[in-house]
């Protein structure tokens, strides 16, 4: 049996506390008085609407909440999907190549529903949760099947 890389098994509790620690972020941001969080970073294309500046590989002070509360919740959900289980056999790697299928299935479905019928900014605001919202999927149709495996019922 050729082997999938994943990591540890407590990888889980690290993407549990991730995204945690992002819902607290999310939190602090909608109860604060200005839910901006500015910091230096580096650069390699900015052209913000209504900013006459172009800005090209350098740093700049940039308004940084939506991109750090993505990056905690991405690195969370990835965490818990690639974590190692405690048994990781053939009929678990099975399962997780099943969900995986699933969730591509299901998010190229919500891709063109999205496409045909959802226009302006609230399609570029699904564009940007398309990671989040597979990695959700795989992580939903994997623990489903693995805990419906766990007590007999099989698999699919």
């Amino acid at each position: 049996m050729k082997k999938i890389p994943l990591l540890p098994g407590y990888f889980r509790w690290i993407g549990i506390g991730l995204i945690f620690l992002s819902f607290v972020f999310y939190l602090l941001m909608q109860w604060s008085e200005s839910n901006a969080f500015f910091m230096d970073t580096f650069v390699i294309y900015s052209d913000i609407p209504l900013n006459s500046e172009i800005v090209f590989m350098k740093m700049k002070r940039m308004e940084m909440s939506l991109t750090l509360l993505l990056v905690l919740l991405m690195g969370g959900l990835a965490c818990i999907a690639f974590a190692r289980t405690k048994i990781d056999d053939e009929m678990i790697n099975h399962i997780r190549l099943y969900s995986w299928m699933w969730s591509v299935i299901a998010m190229i479905g919500l891709g063109i529903i999205f496409s045909l019928f959802i226009f302006g900014l609230t399609y570029l605001s699904f564009s940007l949760f398309f990671g989040h919202v597979f990695l959700v999927l795989f992580i939903i149709i994997f623990y489903t099947n693995y805990f419906r495996l766990a007590r007999g019922g099989g698999a699919e």
